[in-house]
C-alpha cells in the first residue's frame, strides 16, 4: 500500500529526523510504499504573480501588518538552519513535499500513519498543519483511506493546551481511526479519558532498528575518544552546574553536538556520539533512547517545558527511573547507571508488541 506518514517538519532535530527514517524503514521492510509528508520551505515562482501582490495591496492599502516575503525569508531559514542535517534527510528520507496539508491529493496515498514524536501537542501543530483537525486527518475525511497512528505523543500529560471545541473536534476526527497507538502511557490515559478512545502504548519508532544497523550508518565517522556526551537543549544554570561537577568527579572531558541549542554536527555524528561516549548526560527524550540502544550509562535532567510526560514513560518502561536527578548531590557513580541486559530483554518484547501493532492495524479489511 502507499502509505504517507504524517509527522513535525524535518528541520535540525536529530530525534526527529530519525524517528521518521526509523518508522519509514520499518513500514518500507513491510512490503509498503512510503514518503514522510514534509513541509516545503522552498519559496514558489507563482508567489511573486498571486501571493505577494496579495500581501502588498493589504500591506500598503488596506494597512495590515503582515510579512510580504514570509515564505522567501523562512526558505533562507531553513536552508542555514538545517545545514548540518539536511544532507541525511536528503539521502535517507523518501519525502513528499508540501505547504500544506490540503496540497495532498486523494490519489496520493492508500494509508496515513500519525506520529511519532509531538505530532499531537497542541502548540507544534501551527508547525505543520493549519488546524488542529487536520492534524487528526480532517484533510483526508471525505478519501475512502486507511487513518491510524504509531506512537504519535501528546508530549505532556494533559490537554491544557487544547480548547473544548478542539478536544471535540479531535474526538470526532479520532474514532475515523482504525487503530490508535501512542508513545507515553499518559497518552493511553489522555486518549481513553477525553476520546473514549482504547489506545495502544508502543515504542518509539528509533526502538525498532536494531543498534548493529545505526552503527552501518556511521560506520564512516572515525572514532574519537569521547568521555562525557553533553546534549542539553535548554541549557541553564543549574544543568551546567551538573554537567561541570560530573565532569570533575569523573575526570572526563565533555562533548558536546550542540552550541547554544544549535545543531553543529551531522546526524550521522549525532549517533556516533553516542557509539563512542563514556556516559551521556541530557535533558533530552531520544538522547535517552539512543543511550539505550548503545547501552550507555545516562543521567537525564527533567525538562518540563519540552514535555517531561515521555521521559518519565520511556524510563519506566525500562525501570530506569533512577537515571533522572535534578541535582548534582543525586548522582552517584557511573557504574550505577550502567543499563542492565533485562532492558534488553523487555525492549525486545515491546519492539514485538509494537510490530504486531503495526501489522494488524495495515491489514486490508
Amino acid at each position: 500500500m502507499k502509505i504517507g506518514i504524517v509527522t513535525l517538519p524535518l528541520h535540525s532535530n536529530y530525534g526527529g529526523i530519525l524517528q521518521a527514517w526509523a518508522l519509514q524503514t520499518v513500514l518500507t521492510r513491510m512490503g509498503h510504499d512510503v514518503k514522510v509528508i514534509d513541509r516545503d520551505f522552498k519559496s514558489r515562482k507563482s508567489d511573486w504573480f498571486v501571493l505577494y501582490p496579495k500581501r502588498i495591496l493589504k500591506k500598503y492599502v488596506l494597512k495590515q501588518n503582515i510579512p510580504i516575503f514570509h515564505e522567501k525569508l523562512q526558505y533562507a531559514s531553513y536552508l542555514n538552519n538545517t545545514i548540518h542535517t539536511r544532507p541525511f534527510i536528503e539521502k535517507y528520507i523518501e519525502r513528499r513535499l508540501v505547504r500544506n496539508l490540503s496540497d495532498i491529493k486523494k490519489k496520493d496515498f492508500d494509508v496515513y500513519v500519525f506520529g511519532s514524536d509531538q505530532i499531537w501537542r497542541a502548540i507544534y501543530v501551527p508547525s505543520f498543519c493549519s488546524t488542529i483537525a487536520d492534524a487528526f486527518g480532517k484533510f483526508a475525511n471525505k478519501w475512502n483511506v486507511i487513518r491510524l497512528s504509531y506512537a504519535a505523543s501528546f508530549g505532556v500529560d494533559n490537554l491544557d493546551e487544547f480548547s473544548k471545541s478542539e478536544i471535540k473536534k479531535v474526538k470526532k476526527e479520532l474514532h475515523h481511526f482504525k487503530a490508535v497507538s501512542v508513545r507515553e502511557s499518559d497518552g493511553v490515559n489522555i486518549c481513553k479519558k477525553y476520546f473514549d478512545i482504547d489506545a495502544i502504548h508502543v515504542l518509539d519508532p528509533t526502538l525498532l532498528i536494531s543498534k548493529e544497523e545505526y552503527l552501518d550508518l556511521v560506520d564512516s565517522i572515525p572514532v574519537s575518544k569521547n568521555g562525557i556526551l553533553e546534549y542539553i537543549l535548554d541549557p541553564d544554570t543549574e544543568k551546567e552546574t551538573i554537567v561541570k561537577n560530573l565532569q570533575t568527579n569523573l575526570g572526563e572531558t565533555v562533548y558536546s553536538p550542540l552550541s547554544y541549542g544549535e545543531s553543529q554536527v551531522s546526524v550521522e555524528e549525532w549517533i556516533s556520539g553516542f557509539r563512542d561516549a563514556k556516559m551521556v548526560v541530557t535533558d533530552s527524550f531520544h538522547a535517552c533512547v539512543f543511550s539505550i540502544i548503545f547501552q550507555k550509562p545516562f543521567i537525564v535532567i527533567a525538562n518540563p517545558a519540552r514535555g517531561f510526560s515521555r521521559i518519565k514513560s520511556l524510563l519506566k518502561m525500562f525501570d530506569l527511573q533512577h537515571h533522572l536527578v535534578s541535582s548534582t548531590d543525586q548522582i552517584r557513580s557511573i557504574d550505577s547507571y550502567e543499563i542492565d541486559s533485562s532492558v534488553y530483554d523487555a525492549l525486545v518484547e515491546w519492539q514485538h508488541k509494537s510490530i504486531d501493532f503495526l501489522i494488524s492495524a495495515l491489514v486490508k479489511n
